[in-house]
């Protein structure tokens, strides 16, 4: 799981899509012309803490208007199989095993290593299991080599093949992902790309981080018997510095 990259490439102004919202559900009555409405909103922007005691507020379409694009790199394709199950306010475009030819990467880091054995620290686990990917990505090759296509021979590559993601998610659902996906009922990797992607929108926009907080933030568990007795009360720094320490 290491040298995972996230990158927040485009986010919306939240406080001038906040205020908009606002405005028109309040106040439309007051203005013919849009240009004069926008005029207002941009000539009165509101503090942060304003937008923020907005978006904590029950009403999801203010926070539907807003999108983010991320750019988020070296993920495992088990990853793109949790992130596709999330369809409503997000559009994910994903390395492809069919227009991709993987015959010429190099074998250094081309598979995620599940963050517990990187915590073990026992080499010999690493080295086994990075051998059983090597011997799929050799299926690959000959493949390849025997005239099979990029589409046909990717059936032999494992979950753990890093890829390349571009993300585009609005404000309500990256609020909904995180209640869920921070949970740590959720595999460590989701977990941590989720944080990283929720950590570079709080620090860029300047948006609340308990916003996208799991329910044990807030209140208790929703997952009753299967809830992992461990709330977790902190920041997303917090978070990752203490679910992840060895990925700073």
């Amino acid at each position: 799981m290491n040298n995972i990259k996230v990158l927040l490439v485009n986010a919306d102004d939240v406080g001038l899509y906040t205020q908009l919202a606002c405005m028109i559900t309040r106040a439309a009555n007051k203005y013919d012309d849009p240009q004069a409405l926008l005029d207002d909103v941009q000539g009165k922007p509101w503090a942060m803490n304003k937008v923020n005691e907005i978006l904590h507020l029950p009403h999801g379409k203010v926070s539907r208007i807003t999108d983010f694009v991320f750019l988020v790199m070296g993920t495992s394709r088990r990853f793109l199989a949790q992130l596709t199950t999330h369809h409503i306010g997000i559009t994910t475009i994903s390395g492809s095993l069919q227009y991709s030819d993987h015959s010429k990467r190099h074998l250094s880091d081309m598979f995620v290593v599940p963050y517990n054995m990187l915590a073990t620290d026992n080499k010999a686990d690493i080295d086994n299991y990075l051998e059983e990917q090597y011997h799929c990505f050799g299926q690959y090759l000959e493949m390849i080599q025997q005239g099979y296509t990029n589409d046909d021979a990717g059936y032999t590559m494992p979950q753990s093949l890093r890829n390349a993601l571009l993300i585009k998610v609005n404000l309500e659902e990256l609020k909904f992902i995180g209640n869920q996906r921070l949970c740590k009922r959720n595999t460590d990797e989701t977990r941590y790309v989720f944080a990283k992607m929720i950590q570079e929108v709080c620090k860029q926009v300047g948006i609340d981080d308990d916003l996208f907080m799991p329910s044990c933030h807030h209140d208790k568990c929703k997952e009753g018997q299967y809830c992992c007795g461990n709330p977790f009360k902190g920041t997303i720094n917090e978070y990752l510095e203490q679910e992840f320490p060895l990925l700073k």
